[in-house]
């Protein structure tokens, strides 16, 4: 019988000891190779699996330290970038003791410094959108889409279908900050259509963002998802959501879109349908939808753009009250105002 919470103790020991004498983190695959040199685990496939298994629910109930291991995924593009009001108060109070000489290089830098106003666009809003795309392939189109196009200051991931602990860890402490500030957080998702797609988003992550919001109980809640049937991971997830005051919605690929507009449901190629017949959440998608499906995000955004555009904006709008926006905007030049006079 492996003894695994032997083993990460272990694990814990040898990341600790590597980014204390080297200043950087392990990947999961170095660790790996740290303990099979020292006979700890085997030089197997499945122990490599059996390891990232066990040490991400080691480091989402807090046994095992999670920037110890450094994960290759993306950087996560972060929302609300500007001053809130209050700050922003704080910066132009400052203005009151500068000296003459401090204010005349100011204004020769004017638009580099920290006294060019520009305040949060969701500013005293209810709630903070978290977009999640599924694939690194398209993360760069909807960045383009959310941030130019649209103009919209969310935060985007990109997880990369079932996501790394480290990244679930980000996400779940930005949620609990928000909460914190009585901030409301949605989550968005961009997932295929397909079986993973849809168990990856509405199921998986959004269950461990969750478990991992009640410290408390996650190691509980980790317990219960194993052993429970798919309609009790519904029960928790909705009970979660409820407690917890989290929204989340999967805006694109859904099936209503696969059939509006006309998305070819169905793989091409012998290849294809045999791995969505091995996928292990075939017959929970069945059961769900009548019958497997493969459609692509990709699909949408490359037969349709504009209407891609429009979905994810009419989301995103459903969420963010204009008139306190509007409300902001004046704020903002008033400040930049006040900025100007004391520049005089």
């Amino acid at each position: 019988m492996v003894n695994w919470k032997e083993i990460i103790e272990i694990a814990k020991e040898e990341a600790i000891k590597y980014y204390q004498q080297n200043g950087i983190q392990l990947t999961l695959r170095g660790l790996f190779y740290i303990l099979v040199s020292k006979n700890v685990i085997p030089n197997t496939r499945n122990y490599y699996v059996s390891l990232s298994r066990t040490l991400a629910y080691a480091r989402y109930i807090g046994e095992f330290p999670y920037y110890l291991i450094h994960d290759k995924v993306r950087e996560i593009s972060w929302g609300d970038v500007g001053y809130s009001i209050s700050d922003a108060n704080k910066v132009i109070e400052e203005l009151n003791n500068l000296t003459e000489e401090e204010k005349q290089e100011i204004i020769k830098n004017y638009l580099k410094s920290r006294y060019s106003i520009r305040l949060l666009q969701w500013e005293n809003q209810q709630y903070r959108i978290i977009l999640l795309v599924e694939k690194d392939a398209i993360y760069d189109i909807v960045y383009d889409i959310v941030r130019n196009k649209l103009g919209w200051d969310i935060t985007i991931a990109c997880s990369r279908g079932f996501e790394s602990a480290s990244e679930i860890l980000k996400i779940s402490n930005h949620i609990n900050k928000l909460r914190e500030k009585g901030i409301k957080p949605v989550l968005f998702f961009i997932y295929d259509f397909d079986p993973s797609g849809e168990y990856a988003s509405i199921r998986d992550f959004i269950f461990r963002v969750l478990a991992i919001l009640k410290r408390d109980k996650t190691y509980k809640l980790l317990y219960d998802w194993v052993t429970s049937n798919e309609d009790g991971k519904e029960k928790i997830i909705e009970d979660l959501s409820n407690e917890l005051n989290v929204t989340y919605k999967k805006i694109m690929l859904t099936y209503e879109q696969v059939i509006k507009y006309n998305i070819p449901p169905t793989p091409e190629s012998q290849e294809a349908i045999e791995k969505l017949k091995r996928d292990p959440r075939k017959n929970w998608f069945i059961e769900k939808y009548g019958n497997l499906y493969q459609a692509e995000v990709d699909a949408l955004i490359s037969l349709n753009i504009n209407e891609a555009i429009k979905i994810i904006d009419n989301e995103i709008k459903q969420f963010f009250d204009m008139k306190i926006y509007e409300e902001v905007k004046k704020k903002e030049e008033e400040l930049k105002k006040q900025v100007e006079e004391k520049l005089k």
